[in-house]
């Protein structure tokens, strides 16, 4: 099959089992292209390319357009990252790209079925916030983990959909207001960054959707979150949703300190 890496018969195996099952994990075979077999199995749903050694976006993998969850990350796709998914991709739901050197830009456009994009590990501009609030996706989990950001810019409120928004390991100090247009929010990940009391909104925590925020590893207290508007009714509608679930041995504001701060 043209790799020079890899065992020919563990690839034959894998892509006439991907026929039947309609999946396939090629991850980890430090692969310098894809086979040519690959973007023959036209009912393929889930494709997994992780951890090899492609340079270029694999473009017979832009020919499965019944394809749901694709994962690329950890291959050297570069800063320089070009590729069009918007056409062919049409049925892409999920889409991981951690870790490919991508800075950003428009010359990746992503497919407007995309519901969950992972983008961790890339060193991507603040600029590319902006250039997702603008594309026609309505996602519902984004992250942008340890991509080194250290603003958030107001563009955000635009991506109205969101539901989930990972943002640990960033160098994060602060919040827009606009993130209380997320209408839609329940969970907001911001761990290991470098917030403080006064880098919250006071728009956030009366967000009527919002369930979870997790602030481990940033140098503020619960103290200083009680000073924060709104964090009483943020407090209080967390005790009645996990009422349910809590033991008597720990009362509900002590678990809503922990899992909001991480212990």
């Amino acid at each position: 099959m043209g790799n020079s890496i890899g065992s020919s018969s563990d690839l034959d195996t894998k892509i006439s089992k991907a026929r039947k099952t309609k999946v396939l994990s090629l991850s980890d075979m430090k692969l310098k292209r894809l086979p040519d077999e690959v973007g023959e199995i036209e009912e393929l749903k889930n494709l997994d390319i992780s951890q090899n050694k492609l340079k270029l976006f694999p473009e017979m993998v832009i020919n499965l357009n019944r394809l749901k969850t694709l994962n690329i990350s950890r291959n050297p796709l570069g800063r320089d990252l070009e590729v069009d998914m918007s056409v062919g991709l049409g049925s892409l739901t999920t889409l991981l790209m951690v870790e490919v050197g991508w800075e950003g830009g428009e010359r990746v456009i992503f497919p407007s079925s995309l519901t969950t994009l992972n983008l961790s590990l890339n060193p991507i501009s603040p600029s590319t916030i902006s250039s997702l609030s603008q594309s026609n996706m309505s996602l519902l989990t984004l992250d942008l983990s340890g991509c080194g950001l250290e603003i958030v810019v107001d563009e955000i409120g635009e991506m109205v959909s969101v539901r989930e928004l990972l943002l640990d390991d960033n160098f994060i100090s602060f919040l827009p207001s606009t993130i209380s247009s997320l209408s839609s929010l329940t969970t907001l990940s911001l761990k290991r960054n470098r917030m403080t009391g006064g880098g919250i909104p006071p728009s956030l925590f009366p967000m009527g959707r919002l369930e979870r925020v997790d602030l481990h590893g940033n140098d503020i207290s619960v103290g200083e979150l009680r000073e924060v508007e709104g964090f009483e009714l943020f407090e209080e509608r967390r005790r009645k949703l996990k009422s349910k679930q809590i033991s008597g041995v720990r009362n509900s504001i002590n678990y809503f300190d922990y899992y909001l701060l991480g212990g």
